[in-house]
Parts: C-alpha cells; structure tokens; sequence
C-alpha cells in the first residue's frame, strides 16, 4: 500500500496521508515521500497549490512511535531524518499550502499546521501536542509560532499539558482558518484551492514573504535548531524511554 497518495489535477498537488488503519500515523519513509511531493511541487511551475489531507476518518496521529524511538540509534542526528528535510523545505516554500483536517491533528499533524496558508477543519477535529508526555519539546517551530497565534497563556497551557483541543478552540487560537462540517470539508478545501490556481502566482508568493520576511523566516530556523537539538536529547533521555514503554504497555491491556 502507498502510504503517501500524490496527484496533480489542475494545478493542485494533492498529499494524502493515507494510513487510516494506525490513525494515518507517520514513519519516516512517509515523511520522505512528504518531502517528495514538496520538492516536486516546488519544481513543477505547473503546481500552484500544495493540498495536504488524510484518508479515512483522521488527518494524522502523528509519529509512529516504534519508528519515533530509531531516529537516534547509532549516534544518528536528526538533521540527516526525511522529517527534518521536510520541515526546513515547508518553511522555505513559497506556493500556498492548505491542510484539510478531520479527526485526529496529533503532533507534526498540529505543528505543521502553522505553516499552511489555509486550514480547514471538521468539526470533529481534535489536536494534540503530546510532546510533553513523550518527554520530548515541541518541533516544527511550534514553540515561536503557537504562542504568536494563541497568546503565550493558551499556548503554554497545551504545550505543557498536551491536553487537547477542538476545532473552535482551534479557530479561536489562530490554529485554523475555518471551521465546518465533516461532510463540507472537502468541498470547502478544493473551492479554496481552486481559488489559489487562478490568482496570479507571483503576487501569491510576495504576499507569503510579506507576512513571513526573510529575518522572520531566519529567526524561526534558528528557533527549529534549538528544537530539534532539544528533541534529539529528549529522545535519549530516561524520561522518554519510560514513557514509550509505558504507552506500549498500556496497548497491550
């Protein structure tokens, strides 16, 4: 089975996630193909808009954590993972991006939400930051850019928790950009997306680097560095390593 579904129609590039079986949970040769797509939509003038969505009934539940557990193993940095490629190209990319979410958001399915330029979500919606749990901090720049969309409280508040949050909480927090019904989310999406191929490209990609400037655009890769340098730690340390065990644990009750 295809993990990854990549599809070009009419201008729109088309990323399901789709692994509804494990929650459309991501590995790393999913986020390898992830990366794929978006060097393909970066180099195919023919792509104006990028559309990332899950099959089945979630967007994603993030990590695979028996995958999650290796990206350190023999000394590896993190910086040579898919997921790590993948990150700093979505930062650096310059066509709309829009997420269509329903279900679960988990992890990377939350963080790499502030990078799209649209977010549509369903009303079952439900977002996690986990990180915390993990024993690991929060990637994806998340730390910067939630707090600058929620306000530090809120944002602290569910990174530090990882409790979560619906989708008008989600709205409510500048997390998305519009809320609906499950069974409108895909009409929504396309319509948007429709609307992004025929608008003119360059004036798409100076209004993106109007609202993210290159000494925004800098600090936030900076901001990433440190995290991941702070994942890779967490990774590796006692703390994680219990709270793996203990989720594999509880799994087999």
């Amino acid at each position: 089975m295809t993990h990854i579904i990549t599809e070009l129609k009419d201008g729109i590039l088309s990323l399901t996630i789709n692994r509804p079986e494990k929650k459309n949970a991501l590995t790393s040769a999913m986020y390898q193909q992830l990366y794929e797509g978006f060097v393909q939509a970066s180099d195919d003038p023919t792509v104006r808009v990028v559309l990332i969505t899950g099959a089945g009934t979630d967007f994603t539940g993030g990590n695979d954590l028996k995958d999650f557990s290796t990206w350190t193993e023999g000394g590896r940095s993190l910086d040579e993972l898919p997921v790590i490629r993948l990150i700093n190209h979505i930062v650096n990319f310059e066509k709309p991006i829009v997420a269509a979410i329903k279900g679960l958001a988990v992890g990377f399915g939350t963080t790499l939400l502030f990078h799209c330029d649209v977010v549509i979500a369903g009303e079952s919606a439900k977002f996690i930051l986990p990180f915390s749990k993990l024993g690991v901090v929060p990637e994806f720049g998340c730390s910067l850019m939630f707090p600058k969309a929620a306000g530090k409280a809120r944002a602290s508040h569910y990174m530090l928790l990882g409790e979560p949050f619906g989708a008008t909480e989600a709205l409510d927090m500048g997390v998305v950009s519009l809320v609906c019904a499950d069974d409108q989310v895909e009409s929504n999406v396309w319509h948007r997306c429709q609307q992004f191929t025929q608008l003119p490209a360059n004036t798409l990609r100076q209004i993106k680097q109007l609202i993210m400037p290159p000494e925004e655009r800098a600090h936030l890769l900076n901001v990433i560095k440190t995290e991941t340098r702070l994942f890779a730690e967490g990774l590796n340390s006692p703390e994680h390593k219990t709270a793996i065990e203990t989720f594999f644990k509880a799994r087999q009750k």
